[in-house]
């Protein structure tokens, strides 16, 4: 039997001896789809790594092993292909030169995000890019418009998907941006810098065999895909309650529907720069919301002034209707609240008039807001009333009008800082 100390080492290894320097330590050979140091590394590093820690590749201080050629078991497992999960710059070798993997200067210089707890179990779903082309995008300080219309797109043999290319995404990693399509075409692109941050983005898992992390910030505008299957929610019976009396007890669960917008919204990401805050927008008293306020700021504000009694006081000799829903036989209490009025000229409303004052649901439990508002609409159709009116923040708009309500007078409009509520109405 041959003696196992009379084997050749590796060619890299030599390299790396030969300058002074012995084994490559640090440095890791990983695999496809078990991304764990080959043994014969492991054995030459001599640092055994702790249980659950990923062996983080340091920079390369010679020339020699800056390039060295991946052991030969490597390459027939890569096939001359980049490891899963890595986003830096892919570039095939020339003829008879060993294959390497060198980062884009634009992904070294950026720090990659720590993913915040909430995002660690998220469920990742398979979708096919129906657009003939599209490109993944990096997320780069908080933004993906960036200052040249490529400048965060990943490289084309890396980042550009087809149509019917097979891809996965976490459908809550969600990063709301500018960046719209066709930002080669310099007027979209000015027009984009102009917009809301009103294009969805999803954080990219998997293209083909090639893995992404949350860390790499790799993102899909969601329009360019379509999921291969429908998420099936359960979907729980929702009764609604109504009462002219409600008592403080009742409005107990508004702390927590409160707290759970601010949770959803910390899930997703959105240039901080372009949205803008209450204080901004307060000496401007015909906006009451900020630039590039969505669903989840306005759920934090509604539910933390419903909390406050004063501001659910009724009109003086006017009927108020309060509507809760909650999932039957369940006792967490309600998942959405709705608070209706009748007002009149003493209110500055036309005699006649029904006003829905508040309106909020739990952003994770689904089908308390329409359960209350269904309510409403019959409740309002049954009254002497006329009118069924709502003063709508500018995210709401097209909600509403889905209930069936009409604009009557546009919001106030302020580009790049806020947006005045909308007046719509329901008339019978």
């Amino acid at each position: 039997m041959a003696d196992p100390k009379a084997r050749p080492l590796a060619p890299h290894v030599q390299a790396a001896i030969a300058a002074g320097r012995g084994a490559a330590r640090g440095e890791s050979v990983r695999g496809v789809t078990q991304r764990k140091e080959a043994p014969h590394v492991r054995d030459m590093s001599k640092q055994a790594l702790e249980p659950g820690r990923v062996a983080q590749p340091k920079v390369a201080r010679h020339e020699a092993v800056q390039q060295r050629q991946p052991a030969p078991h490597v390459q027939k497992m890569l096939g001359s292909v980049p490891a899963a999960g890595q986003i830096g710059q892919a570039k095939a070798a020339p003829a008879g030169q060993p294959w390497k993997r060198e980062k884009a200067a634009h992904v070294r210089e950026v720090p990659s995000r720590v993913p915040s707890p909430a995002a660690v179990q998220r469920k990742v779903r398979e979708a096919k890019v129906v657009w003939q082309v599209t490109h993944l995008v990096e997320a780069q300080n908080e933004s993906l418009f960036g200052k040249r219309w490529d400048a965060n797109e990943l490289p084309a043999d890396i980042g550009q998907v087809t149509h019917g290319q097979t891809i996965h995404v976490d459908d809550e990693d969600v990063f709301m941006s500018r960046r719209g399509a066709n930002q080669e075409i310099s007027g979209r692109r000015e027009a984009d810098a102009a917009q809301e941050l009103k294009n969805k983005w999803l954080g990219v898992r998997q293209v083909g065999l090639r893995e992404f992390k949350s860390s790499d910030n790799v993102y899909i505008r969601q329009e360019t895909i379509r999921y291969t299957t429908e998420e099936h929610r359960e979907v729980k019976p929702v009764d609604v309650h109504v009462t002219e009396e409600p008592t403080e007890e009742l409005f107990q669960n508004l702390q927590g529907i409160k707290k759970a917008w601010i949770d959803a919204g910390r899930k997703r990401r959105r240039s901080v720069t372009e949205v803008r805050t209450k204080e901004d927008i307060a000496e401007n008293e015909g906006l009451t919301s900020g630039w590039n306020w969505d669903q989840y700021d306005e759920g934090v504000y509604v539910a933390g002034e419903m909390i406050n009694p004063t501001y659910r006081g009724k009109s003086k000799g006017r009927r108020q209707w309060t509507l809760t829903a909650s999932y039957r036989g369940e006792k967490d209490g309600p998942i959405a609240y709705l608070i209706m009025e009748e007002r009149g000229p003493e209110d500055g409303e036309d005699e006649g008039t029904m006003y829905l004052r508040w309106l909020v649901g739990h952003p994770e439990k689904g089908g308390g807001g329409q359960a209350v508002m269904t309510q409403a609409i019959n409740i309002f159709r049954g009254s002497t009333c006329t009118k069924l009116k709502v003063e709508s923040a500018y995210s709401a708009v097209g909600w509403y009008k889905k209930q069936g309500f009409q604009v009557e007078e546009e919001g106030a409009y302020e580009p790049k800082l806020g947006y005045g509520d909308t007046v719509l109405s329901m008339s019978k």
